[in-house]
Parts: structure tokens; sequence; C-alpha cells
């Protein structure tokens, strides 16, 4: 009876060290859980800034595209103006562009 006794108790120690073992693993599992999810937090974080300044560059690049289709056409107005007035004035014709009218009254 007491050589049963021992052997329990023997097996009572065995599964008490492998039960701290499993709960240190668990613990040490859960740590690396909560690391990964403020991980994950944090690159969740980093992409809502990135796609925050990827949005702003693609409405500045808007805003430029805009602009300068704006330029673009001004000066291809203007062009076209100055063209028409140099026509006139080749051709002799006597509609004088304002600036040359002003000129030449002042």
């Amino acid at each position: 009876l007491e050589e049963e006794v021992q052997l329990l108790r023997e097996e009572v120690d065995r599964v008490q060290t492998h039960l701290f073992e499993v709960l240190e693993e668990r613990d040490a599992l859960q740590k690396v859980e909560k690391d990964l999810r403020q991980d994950l937090q944090t690159a969740h974080r980093k992409y809502d800034e990135q796609l925050k300044v990827t949005e702003g560059f693609a409405d500045a690049e808007r805003t430029l595209r805009r602009q300068l289709t704006d330029v673009t056409s001004r000066a291809s107005l203007r062009n076209s103006r100055v063209g028409m007035e140099a026509l006139l004035q080749g051709s002799g014709s006597s509609s004088m562009p304002l600036e040359a009218a002003a000129a030449t009254a002042g």
C-alpha cells in the first residue's frame, strides 16, 4: 500500500510539473498574442496615416493638373489673340488692337 501511495505521489508531482509548464507556456503565448495585437494596431494606424498622405498627394496632383490645364488654355487663347492681332496688323487692316490704338492715341 505504501508503495502505491509513493507511486501516486510521484504521478501527482509529474502532473503538477507538467501543469506548471503548460501554464507558463500559456502565459508566454498570451504575451505574444498581446504584442501581436499591438503590432497589428500600430500597422493599421500607420496604414491609415499613409493612406491620408497618399490621398493628399492625389488631391494635390488633381489640383495641379487643373491649374496646368487652365494656364495652358489661357496661354493658348492669348497666343491665338496675339496671332490674330499680328495678322490684322500685317494685312494693313484698319482694325488695331486696343494696346496699339491706345499707344497711337496717347
